[in-house]
């Protein structure tokens, strides 16, 4: 279709990218039309990770546009470190694929040769010579791209192209990367949203490149992603991995506890003489452990749940959870008055509350208009 060289605009003294329409294909209307609509499709993308283009015209017979130069590579040459390096590649795809999409343009051809890595690891999507404008529709007639990438609607005589079959393309495109990383481990998560990406119907896939982009932001935050919910101990080892100053206190108390328990074993193995008294005390030991126990479990997890809800869209749910939390410290201070970390945890829960009530009185003001958090656009 053209040809891409390195050129130098004289105007400005910087080197860009120019691409050429062939004599021998000029001279076809079809071709010359597909060419200028590529150029002005891209002309009117602005997007940190779509290649940008600066000028567009004629020099005798041939057409050509000049575009940002991409001092790097494709993602053909890519091998990634592990699968949180494709994520991010991955994100970075996704935010320019949903701006397209807002704009009304379909790429249809997206593809590793089209996915430009500079050398900074920012990646580019390039290559709009078969996109099409949606002008207010669902779908176009599909006008091609890449058999190995197309979505099975696009196949097949069907010939359907939308933002769903731009995602199954890059589900495709990620999935190979993956598998060529250095660390060929691919968690489940990052697995069941390429699975889910490359589902055989458009509508079993993401309702849009927005929502691939949350899930893969999740992924990176070791959040549960909507791909897959996990399991309870899939769930405690992403918790341990975004939160691991708590994990190695739990690890503690932990140890603490199996060390006591042991203590406590080897006492009653030493004093068999005294078995009955000892059979006796250990079991007012076990009971009071079992009550302390079950009063600092009720308290930690009410602290865990007022200070794990931070959804400022949820800001009621949260007013409890501080409430109760603030009910379960002062028990335990009750009970264990010279305890100077309880008498802590309720005037920090005091604040907590305080400062919480101020800001649903400053909600109230404001019409309770919801926030909406944008992600970045950067990897």
């Amino acid at each position: 279709m053209g040809t891409v060289y390195e050129a130098e605009q004289i105007s400005l003294a910087r080197k860009v990218a120019i691409k050429v329409l062939p004599v021998a294909v000029s001279s076809s209307p079809s071709r010359r039309a597909r060419f200028l609509r590529e150029a002005q499709t891209l002309a009117m993308l602005h997007h940190p990770n779509i290649v940008k283009v600066y000028a567009a015209g004629t020099a005798g017979e041939r057409l050509f546009y000049a575009m940002d130069l991409v001092q790097g590579t494709d993602l053909r040459s890519i091998n990634p470190a592990s699968a949180d390096d494709v994520a991010i590649l991955g994100l970075s795809a996704a935010q320019a694929l949903a701006y397209a999409h807002r704009c009304g343009v379909i790429h249809q051809d997206v593809k590793p040769a089209n996915l430009l890595v500079d050398g900074d690891g920012n990646l580019h999507l390039a290559d709009f010579g078969i996109a099409a404008l949606l002008q207010g529709a669902d779908y176009v007639a599909s006008s091609g791209g890449t058999h190995r990438y197309m979505a099975p609607e696009m196949q097949n005589g069907r010939g359907i192209a939308s933002p769903a079959s731009d995602q199954y393309a890059l589900g495709v495109t990620l999935t190979e990367l993956a598998h060529g990383a250095k660390d060929n481990h691919i968690p489940s998560e990052l697995t069941a949203i390429f699975n889910k990406m490359t589902a055989p119907e458009p509508d079993a896939r993401y309702s849009d490149m927005e929502a691939v982009a949350d899930d893969l932001h999740r992924f990176l935050r070791h959040e549960p992603v909507l791909a897959q919910p996990p399991s309870l101990v899939r769930r405690f080892s992403l918790w341990t991995r975004r939160n691991p100053a708590a994990a190695i206190g739990a690890a503690v108390a932990a140890v603490c506890l199996v060390g006591f328990i042991l203590a406590l074993a080897f006492g009653f193995v030493q004093s068999r003489r005294a078995f009955m008294q000892t059979q006796a005390a250990l079991a007012q030991t076990q009971a009071a452990l079992a009550q302390t126990e079950a009063e600092a479990a009720h308290a930690a997890q009410a602290l865990a749940e007022a200070l794990t809800i931070t959804d400022i869209n949820e800001p009621d749910k949260r007013d409890g959870e501080l409430q109760r939390a603030l009910a379960a410290a002062e028990e335990l201070a009750a009970r264990f008055p010279a305890n100077t970390d309880i008498a802590a945890a309720v005037e920090q829960l005091k604040k907590a509350r305080e400062n919480h009530a101020r800001f649903l009185k400053r909600r109230g003001g404001m019409g309770r208009r919801p926030f909406r958090w944008t992600p970045s656009t950067t990897p």
